[in-house]
């Protein structure tokens, strides 16, 4: 990762937890910590689940869209895209327009 921006994982995340979210393809728990000490939630999904939580939004009737705060859809789950995802959204300027949630 980029030295001004890092991946900051739950205390308890292990293998098992990798696990979890690469089979769900879907991680909604990413803190992403800049060098100033901000701190930001990013939910990571694939496009396959995407489309899945929308189909069931749908027609379970609750709504006819899907959003989170913070949503980066990728092609697959794991660290190591999830870190590249992050990176390339620093360099875009991606966190500029996001605030920093509360410590």
């Amino acid at each position: 990762m980029k030295d001004n921006v890092k991946l900051v994982l739950p205390e308890d995340f292990d293998d098992a937890w990798l696990a979890d979210i690469t089979a769900r393809e879907y991680f909604p728990e990413a803190i992403v910590s800049d060098v100033s000490g901000n701190r930001y939630r990013l939910f990571f999904i694939t496009s396959l689940r995407l489309s899945q939580e929308l189909k069931i939004t749908i027609e379970k009737g609750i709504q006819n869209w899907f959003s989170e705060p913070g949503l980066v859809v990728v092609d697959e789950i794991d660290l190591n895209t999830i870190r590249r995802a992050i990176n390339g959204l620093w360099e875009e300027g991606y966190f500029n327009s996001l605030l920093p949630i509360k410590q």
